[in-house]
């Protein structure tokens, strides 16, 4: 499992419509690993990723308090 940006990941064009997801590749593989987003120097968004799906998600207020603001797993 790898951490990187989250700005790395490319989403293809393929859809799983039952799903209703994209598909997360990095370096043209499916991406499994830690991909983070930040802005101000904060963590706003940390997403992991098991074989290309979106496992997990979670956002942050971008004040450096450490509280989510959003939070979903699937």
């Amino acid at each position: 499992m790898i951490k990187i940006d989250y700005d790395l990941l490319t989403s293809g064009e393929y859809v799983d419509y039952e799903m209703n997801q994209l598909l997360y590749y990095f370096q043209g593989q499916l991406f499994t690993g830690i991909a983070y987003e930040f802005k101000f120097g904060f963590v706003l968004v940390e997403a992991i990723c098991i074989n290309s799906w979106l496992v997990e998600y979670i956002s942050f207020f971008a004040d450096g308090t450490g509280r989510f603001k959003r939070y979903e797993w699937r």
